[in-house]
């Protein structure tokens, strides 16, 4: 609600700049302060209406989550200058217009993370409530995931030629080489994702800073040798070397402290299918089972 609160007022604010004053870019920047604000103080009302707070400050209960934040801060940050750092490399090395040939195909690869994003945050939770069978539960969410974005990715790999055209014009084909560059580090930073997603569940956030800082440090040296000399396919290259770096590193601290091999993150196995088939069939059934209620409880006797 407060993300979907936060979309609709920021979209409503820049409509009215837009029509009202022409648009201003200031104008803009205000707008979307003033939405996350806006939806925030209704986030919080929302909270405190069923969870009181304290009404004084307990410093005990904010150290450790000061400390653990700040780790996770960190993580966000190497992760955000990771995915964003070759813009301004781009920019540098070459010329505004490349800079926008590799900014959209990078933002249309990046719309395939919207599924992982939402399991990261049910598997948190989620995983956090498990007592036994966490790193198993990790290990099926990954590859399961991975084959889901091979697919997606190879869907877009085929269809990228027909849709630019449609979406931005014959002018923008020159973009398509970016696209194919950085399309693999897309598929693969999920893996990445769902595994920093089990160290935090672990309270082990350090393993995450030093797998995103090594993608991050990667990130920029292979864009300084690479841009110079490839332009935009070489920032695409840079990409996906360093997130399959990143995913690699947190691959590798996973199997080695779970004593789990690295098929059991990558290879989707036979009985998956099994698995997700029962999956549906249950929920189906929960579904039909399910009574008039107003609870979504069925009938008494079911």
């Amino acid at each position: 609600i407060s993300n979907l609160l936060q979309t609709v007022l920021y979209l409503a604010l820049v409509l009215g700049i837009v029509l009202v004053a022409g648009g201003m870019l200031r104008g803009v920047v205000v707008a979307h302060s003033v939405s996350i604000i806006a939806a925030s103080i209704i986030s919080l009302l929302v909270f405190t209406r069923d969870i009181r707070p304290l009404g004084r400050l307990r410093l005990s209960l904010l150290a450790p989550f000061v400390a653990y934040g700040l780790q996770v801060y960190a993580i966000f940050v190497f992760n955000y200058l990771n995915h964003r750092f070759d813009i301004l490399l781009i920019r540098h090395y070459l010329t505004p217009s490349d800079v926008s040939f590799y900014q959209i195909p990078v933002n249309l690869c990046e719309r395939l993370w919207q599924i992982p994003h939402a399991m990261a945050a049910v598997l948190f939770p989620t995983l956090l409530a498990l007592e036994r069978g966490s790193a198993e539960f990790t290990a099926r969410v990954c590859r399961s995931n991975f084959l889901l974005m091979i697919l997606l990715g190879a869907a877009i790999a085929a269809s990228a030629w027909l849709f630019i055209p449609l979406l931005y014009g014959r002018e923008y084909l020159p973009m398509l080489p970016a696209l194919y560059s950085v399309l693999w580090g897309i598929v693969i930073a999920p893996v990445a994702i769902f595994l920093g997603v089990y160290f935090a569940s672990r309270r082990q956030v350090s393993r995450n800073i030093i797998a995103s800082g090594s993608g991050f440090a990667a990130n920029i040296a292979l864009n300084i040798v690479l841009i110079p000399r490839l332009g935009i396919i070489g920032a695409g290259i840079a990409t996906s070397i360093s997130n399959t770096l990143w995913a690699l590193i947190l691959a590798w601290f996973f199997i080695r402290q779970e004593r789990i091999g690295l098929r059991e993150i990558f290879v989707f196995r036979r009985s998956d299918f099994g698995d997700l088939r029962d999956r549906l069939r249950r929920a189906v059934e929960r579904r039909r089972l399910r009574g008039p209620g107003e609870d979504g409880r069925p009938p008494a006797g079911v």
